[in-house]
Order: C-alpha cells, then sequence, then structure tokens
C-alpha cells in the first residue's frame, strides 16, 4: 500500500508542483532592494540555524553514523 504511494501519487504530485510553479508567460516584475535584502537575510538566517542545530547535535549524530559503520570512539575521547 506504501509503495503504491510513493510509486504512483508522489511522482503525480511532484509533477503538478512543479508544472504548477513554471511560469507560462514572461513575468515583467523585478526584486528590488528591500525585497532583496529580505531574501538575503532569510537565507543567511536559516544558515546560521542549521549551523547552531548542526553545533548542538553533533555528539549524536557522529555517535549514530560510528554506530551504522561500526565503528567505535577512541578510548580517550571525551564527551561534553
Amino acid at each position: 500500500m506504501i509503495r503504491i504511494l510513493f510509486v504512483r501519487v508522489v511522482p503525480v504530485i511532484l509533477f503538478a508542483a512543479i508544472a504548477s510553479a513554471a511560469p507560462l508567460t514572461t513575468a515583467h516584475a523585478y526584486i528590488d532592494p528591500g525585497t532583496g535584502g529580505m531574501l538575503l537575510q532569510l537565507l543567511l538566517g536559516g544558515v546560521a540555524g542549521g549551523l547552531v542545530i548542526l553545533k548542538l547535535y553533533w555528539h549524536r549524530l557522529r555517535e549514530s553514523v560510528e554506530r551504522i559503520l561500526g565503528r567505535t570512539p577512541p578510548e580517550n575521547w571525551e564527551q561534553d
């Protein structure tokens, strides 16, 4: 049941989303400096937030990867 969902329904939804986002005519618009600055701030804030999340969960992520790869941490490795 779930496989049918992913094989048939998800590609149709993705195609519809991409097709509806594609413009059919030329847009006569521009991004003014205020909007461009806001978009840049949004992008930089997202990157900064992602880096903070990565810093907070680094040890957990590292342990999960080591567990998956079958490696053990060194004996002198200390956890914060």
